[in-house]
């Protein structure tokens, strides 16, 4: 009983978000290189999986990954040295029914 309670709170307390007008914000920030760390600070509004698909410029996927956050501030960490100096690479981080796409290369 308790565990239905807690959804009816989250459905009714996302429906009521929603037929307020009020949107929730997923963002993702600019990709911050720091020597070999390739970090991506993003925050979710809601608690949720974040997946995160990694494409080299050719469009095909080198990296996956799922995440399982809480609401606010999050960040993901991934090693540039599997990055190829010069390359273009494009991250896509899915959120619920948003998702954002964030282009990165890796200097020379």
């Amino acid at each position: 009983m308790k565990h239905l309670r807690l959804f009816c709170l989250m459905v009714f307390g996302l429906l009521g978000t929603a037929l307020m007008g009020q949107q929730a914000d997923f963002r993702v920030g600019p990709a911050q290189l720091d020597g070999e760390k390739l970090t991506f600070a993003y925050t979710t509004p809601y608690p949720g999986l974040t997946k995160v698909l990694l494409r080299d410029g050719s469009g095909q996927i080198v990296w996956r990954g799922q995440y399982i956050d809480g609401d606010g501030p999050q960040e993901v960490r991934f090693r540039a040295s599997y990055l190829e100096p010069g390359e273009s690479y494009t991250f896509l981080f899915e959120y619920k029914l948003d998702s954002q796409i964030v282009r990165f290369t890796r200097p020379l």
